[in-house]
């Protein structure tokens, strides 16, 4: 039996041009037979063991592929490079032509509520398909709404600009959590301590900038909702998406921005 093996072996290696064994010299020992890989030119027949003393014969493909391109097999042992994944990408963030923005008075995580209507304005979309806001108290949350297209994982990313509605009259500290509120899965904190200020807005030290990213497995179909909640040890916490008269009235515009990707 042995020797019929390696007849067999023999035989391959002149009809296919093959010069390569895994490194490994020939012999007897049925267990390092079964580790043969063979090589040949494209479009020539390959014999790669199945480490369990058997072989599967598979056709290269004709064409040269890009270098590091993974082969794919189509079930007949036919292999072709794996077609390139776009990316899937999404950008966007609030905007409005005046200072409309949310609050919160709690020393716990909770929703902001919004007063004032804020426009979720899209920048950029590379098939990543529709992305929503979310109704929540008197207009909507500072969130986003999506249905997945693929399973994976979503990488989430908020910046946000947070101060006191009021103007911070003590030292405070601020944070934020963003939430995927359908599962009450919580993706990513951030804090910030804030001091006084003798005015109200964004005037001065009392307003801070939070970047919030997180990672979330989602399955193709399914809808999830990402919203930035917050609390503050006093006072009420206010996101803003505009001010009027930036920058002479030397306030600084507040923003809510957000971006997705699935990772590949």
């Amino acid at each position: 039996m042995i020797k019929k093996i390696l007849i067999f072996i023999a035989t391959i290696f002149a009809l296919a041009g093959i010069a390569y064994a895994s490194n490994k010299q020939m012999t007897t020992d049925l267990a390092e037979i079964s580790d043969l890989r063979l090589t040949s030119p494209a479009g020539h027949i390959d014999i790669v063991s199945d480490n369990a003393g058997g072989f599967g014969f598979f056709t290269w493909p004709t064409n040269d592929g890009v270098a590091g391109t993974p082969l794919v097999t189509d079930g007949n042992g036919n292999l072709s490079f794996q077609a390139p994944v776009a990316a899937r990408v999404w950008a966007g963030r609030f905007t409005t032509n005046s200072a409309a923005f949310w609050t919160v008075t709690s020393t716990t995580y909770a929703d902001f509520d919004q007063t004032t209507a804020s426009t979720l304005n899209e920048q950029y979309n590379q098939g990543f398909g529709t992305v929503s806001t979310i109704s929540g108290g008197t207009t909507i949350l500072p969130g986003v709404s999506i249905t997945a297209i693929v399973d994976g994982t979503l990488r989430v990313e908020a910046i946000v600009s947070i101060d006191s509605s009021t103007g911070v009259t003590a030292k405070i500290a601020a944070g934020l959590q963003l939430i995927e509120t359908n599962s009450a899965t919580v993706l990513a904190y951030g804090s910030a301590g804030m001091t006084s200020s003798s005015t109200g807005g964004l005037a001065g030290n009392n307003s801070a900038t939070i970047v919030l990213v997180g990672y979330f497995p989602v399955t193709n179909g399914s809808t999830y909702n990402f919203v930035v909640q917050g609390g503050s040890s006093a006072q009420t916490l206010a996101i803003k998406t505009g001010v009027t008269g930036f920058p002479s009235s030397g306030n600084a515009p507040g923003f809510l921005s957000f971006a997705m990707e699935y990772l590949l």
